[in-house]
Order: C-alpha cells, then structure tokens, then sequence
C-alpha cells in the first residue's frame, strides 16, 4: 500500500513540475503540496513496517 503513496506522490510532483515549466503558477503549488503529502505518507508507511518487523523479529516466542 505504501508503494501506491509514493508512485502518486511522485506523479503529482511531475504534474506540479509540468505545470510549473509550463506557466501555470496557480495550480502548481497544489500538485506540488499533494506530491509532498503523499510523498510523506509513503515514507512514514514504510517506516513504520520496517519498525514492526524489526520488533517482530526481535521478540522470542
């Protein structure tokens, strides 16, 4: 799930990106938040299954 945040998130960076190049400073900043937020999603839920497996692993049974 968190690899879908971080394609969209990048998606909506290369949208922010197109349009910046392009001219369109209004809605540019708001691909680019979106990027960002979803970008930030991805990370922390990755990091956060890395952090439980850690803890999975280091658990005796």
């Amino acid at each position: 799930m968190h690899v879908a945040f971080l394609v969209v998130g990048a998606v909506f960076l290369s949208i922010g990106a197109y349009m910046g190049v392009g001219g369109d400073t209004g809605s540019t900043p708001v691909w680019l938040a979106l990027g960002v937020v979803f970008l930030t999603l991805g990370v922390v839920l990755d990091t956060d299954r890395s952090v439980r497996r850690e803890g999975e692993r280091l658990r005796p049974e």
